[in-house]
């Protein structure tokens, strides 16, 4: 029982380091460029070994970009019936998560683009999945008539699109755009609450 822990918990330590590996040479070289010889090595182990793990290149690298932006699916919370304080929570929590990789995530995002099965890969767990994943918390509360009846994918990107920007922004440009949850949450909300409440005692809670 021991051995065969130790031997799975080796396995998955070999395959994260694949998928890091991965992920860095995708960004620094490109999908093309990211040979399976350079990834292994980088990873520290043999080219025979990332084939028992992954098989091709092109399953390792889709996986390695499942990986990366799989916290991305998690992030969103159950409708509290707190709308500012659910809002306040996913945005802090995206901020950390794209701000923790953003030189990563900037030097990606135009090799994926290129790539159709990238595309879809980051369709079914990154950021368009973010978006949609926002826009039905969005949906929730405009149903029970806290939000303004527009198009919740357009309220999605309102909200978490400058925190993207921000991201590129900094990653691409080292540009240092600051960026303060609670304040942008009040400015959401002013422009999409249902009679525009009044937010001056906005309740971080």
């Amino acid at each position: 029982m021991g051995e065969n822990g130790t031997a799975e918990s080796a396995g998955g330590s070999i395959r994260n380091r694949l998928l890091e590996a991965g992920l860095e040479l995708l960004a620094e070289q490109g999908y093309r460029g990211a040979t399976t010889r350079e990834i292994a090595q980088r990873a520290g182990v043999t080219e025979q070994t990332l084939f028992r793990h992954f098989g091709t290149k092109d399953a390792l690298l889709r996986e390695a970009v499942q990986h990366f932006t799989a916290p991305l699916k998690a992030l969103v919370p159950h409708a509290s019936g707190n709308l500012q304080g659910d809002l306040l929570a996913l945005i802090r929590q995206v901020a950390s998560i794209l701000e923790a990789r953003q030189g990563l995530i900037a030097r990606m995002m135009p090799e994926i683009s290129r790539i159709p099965e990238l595309v879809t890969t980051t369709e079914k767990c990154g950021i368009p999945r973010l978006v949609q994943d926002v826009a039905r918390l969005m949906e929730h509360y405009q149903a029970n008539g806290q939000l303004q009846r527009i198009a919740s994918e357009e309220m999605a990107l309102a909200f978490i699109g400058p925190l993207v920007m921000r991201t590129l922004l900094s990653g691409v440009w080292q540009m240092a755009v600051p960026f303060d949850a609670e304040e942008h949450v009040k400015g959401f909300l002013a422009g999409y609450l249902v009679g525009n409440r009044s937010l001056c005692e906005f309740d971080t809670g």
